[in-house]
């Protein structure tokens, strides 16, 4: 019996309110995650199950979820979402009419199943809202290092099965400005004056915290030969944040590793 495989295709998209800050600040992004999971349907994303590895779909299982996290230094994320649809045999059809006897074929090769074979995710960023062309693979590259308020950051997942079919789903975010200022409120009438309080204890001296990044081909690096200080052709980022120290530690341990791009 021949079969037909078909794949369904949807995404939705979370789009996070940022908060308006200061006049002049500008955001960056401390941390980026993409993470895996299956689930039974393609509507409501799995609630558990994530990790770094891509799974195999299973027979009540057969929707591959992905999901990206983007941190912010204004302590906001920014998730979204995409799944694709891993098509299995449909049922079997009634039988048709004995046909003629055929002269014996030669025996075929053995059939393999459909897999994800890899997933990319990169980026397009801009002062437009208008979508970009989705197939352009010049204008796609890695996460900016930091993004001005008022513009839009694209996400395109790419992924890639074992019969070399190539899906490709994108989702926007928009960095938000600040708001415009409410008109003065009335001068409020002046209150007694209260009673002196006690003098305070004297407050501890303040520190310098200092945040390390290093980058890796390894999601969990072992030594120091396994980190570069050059993100050029790495798939993974290692973040430390609150050091007391300025010069950046050669211990893989000290770092939090997530992984940039697919690889």
């Amino acid at each position: 019996m021949a079969t037909e495989r078909s794949n369904i295709y949807e995404g939705s998209i979370t789009l996070v309110k940022i908060k308006d800050g200061t006049s002049g600040d500008v955001i960056t992004i401390v941390g980026t995650a993409v993470e895996y999971t299956l689930g039974s349907n393609g509507t409501v994303p799995p609630s558990s199950g994530w990790g770094s590895a891509i799974p195999e779909p299973t027979e009540g299982e057969r929707f591959l979820w992905t999901r990206s996290t983007v941190t912010y230094s204004n302590e906001t994320e920014l998730i979204s979402y995409s799944v694709s649809y891993m098509a299995k045999d449909g049922v079997d059809g009634q039988d048709g009419q004995d046909g003629q006897d055929g002269q014996d074929g030669k025996d075929g090769s053995d059939g393999t199943g459909v897999t994800v074979a890899n997933q990319e995710v990169d980026y397009y960023w801009s002062n437009e809202a208008t979508a970009p062309n989705i197939e352009d693979d010049t204008i796609w590259g890695d996460m900016p290092e930091s993004l001005a308020l008022g513009t839009y950051l694209w996400a395109r997942s790419t992924v890639t099965y074992s019969d070399g079919t190539v899906t490709r789903t994108k989702m926007v975010s928009y960095i938000g400005t600040n708001g415009q200022d409410g008109a003065p409120g009335k001068d409020g009438s002046n209150g007694k004056d209260g009673v002196d309080g006690k003098d305070g204890q004297d407050g501890q001296d303040g520190q310098t915290l200092y945040t390390w990044i290093k980058y890796s081909n390894s999601p969990d690096p072992q030594t120091a030969a396994d980190m570069t200080d050059d993100p050029d052709g790495q798939s993974y980022i290692g973040i430390a944040y609150n050091q007391l120290e300025i010069n950046e530690s050669d211990d893989p341990t000290k770092y939090t590793w997530a992984l940039i791009k697919g690889s």
